[in-house]
């Protein structure tokens, strides 16, 4: 059994005993750590007063060797480059105290702990991808390409195509599509190159021959010629079509289609086009898409992109982005890109009608008002109105209060008209 000792008397401390701090002075000669004391004598540490020597010490190798720097006697002025306690403390964990939950190996001493990504730290890696990696997408769903396979089709785009392939079957001479500024009519000029057939040896011009030597250059060899961008050919060029048209090339009839914006129809209108726009049997015009074709515009053009993408569109942003865009597929191209771009950041999946307002917003694209914030103004301002009327009412009586007065008692005090005969 161990030596018995008094509750109530005070333990000795391990800096008062003389042999444990000569251990320790050994301790630290051996880890080559010079003792302070050789250079700067201080003055010996007053004896404490006689306590009833305890049991017998223990062995400095029984003790937690990280505790000596803490115990050990401090002495000043002590400038050493290494403290012995500090490189106990390094070498070996320090032991725990009584009631204290145990700690890990010291800083330095164990790799840091694996901790779980928080929302954070993911939101910061995944903003170093771009939209189209981040929802899995294999190329951009809406970017500049005319690739026709994210053609849609739509109610005016399958009626333009299909008026042109039949007047082209019917050998026309020239056909005249219209449409505004980005409703496809390059991608329309595409698809029918393409449906017309090798054996008509078609061509497309999407760049307009700036005058007759470059139109016979590019025509050459072929029996179908589809021109983009029309509205920007000259008087003369446009004249060396109708004489193709008419056979003007060796007897040998040139099919030409044009396509343009609206100011085409007028160019064609020009005095000395008269025979030319004579010559045009067939007109379409490509319009923008209706308001119930652009939530599947946008699943169409996601599909192809990506099979198996992390994103949608829902019916709020689709009724914002025919608003914003009017319907016109460059414009929403445009829009819906933004939004993307907007929704990986936040991130979310699926981009709603703030996050396609927000991307008109950054693209400069008024929202126009919604047709029920439109009525309230009208009724606020027809309300507005009434009561401006019936408060200037008031106010013109209460000025000719007197007149009018005046003219109420000479009104009833006129006689009453006899009677007539019976």
């Amino acid at each position: 059994m161990g030596l018995k000792v008094d509750s109530d008397q005070q333990k000795p401390s391990l800096a008062d005993d003389e042999k444990f701090r000569d251990r320790l002075l050994e301790l630290d000669r051996g880890l080559g750590v010079r003792d302070p004391a050789d250079e700067h004598p201080t003055r010996p540490l007053a004896k404490a007063p006689a306590r009833p020597e305890p049991a017998e010490a223990p062995s400095p190798s029984e003790l937690p060797i990280a505790s000596f720097g803490s115990l050990a006697p401090r002495r000043r002025p002590w400038r050493t480059p290494i403290a012995a306690g500090s490189l106990a403390r390094d070498l070996v964990p320090q032991a725990p105290e009584v009631g204290e939950r145990a700690r890990g190996p010291s800083i330095g001493d164990a790799p840091a702990p694996s901790l779980a990504p928080s929302r954070q730290k993911r939101s910061l890696a995944d903003a170093s991808l771009t939209y189209d990696l981040f929802y899995g997408f294999e190329e951009q769903p809406f970017g500049p390409s005319s690739d026709l396979k994210f053609i849609y089709r739509s109610v005016s785009f399958d009626r333009a195509t299909q008026d042109l392939m039949d007047a082209i079957d019917r050998r026309e001479g020239v056909m005249v599509v219209t449409g505004e500024n980005g409703t496809g009519k390059t991608t329309l000029c595409l698809s029918l190159v393409g449906q017309i057939g090798g054996a008509t040896r078609p061509s497309l011009l999407t760049d307009p021959p700036a005058s007759v030597r470059e139109l016979f250059e590019a025509v050459q060899g072929s029996a179908v010629v589809v021109i983009d961008e029309a509205q920007r050919l000259s008087i003369e060029v446009l004249e060396q079509l109708y004489r193709l048209s008419e056979g003007g090339r060796g007897g040998e009839r040139l099919q030409i289609v044009l396509a343009g914006e609206p100011e085409l129809l007028r160019l064609l209108r020009h005095r000395g086009l008269r025979g030319l726009n004579r010559r045009v049997r067939t007109r379409c015009r490509l319009d923008a898409l209706m308001a119930d074709e652009v939530a599947d515009y946008l699943a169409h053009r996601i599909a192809v992109a990506g099979p198996n993408a992390r994103i949608a569109f829902d019916q709020g942003a689709a009724t914002a982005m025919y608003a914003c865009s009017r319907g016109i597929p460059r414009v929403i191209n445009l829009v819906a890109d933004r939004a993307l771009a907007e929704g990986h950041q936040i991130p979310v999946g699926r981009i709603d009608k703030t996050l396609v307002e927000t991307a008109a917003d950054h693209l400069g694209l008024p929202m126009p008002r919604s047709g029920v914030r439109s009525a309230v103004r009208a009724v606020s301002m027809l309300l507005a109105l009434v009561v401006f009327l019936l408060v200037g009412a008031a106010a013109a009586v209460w000025v000719f209060r007197d007149d009018i007065e005046r003219a109420l008692i000479e009104w009833e005090a006129q006689p009453a008209a006899p009677p007539g005969p019976r």
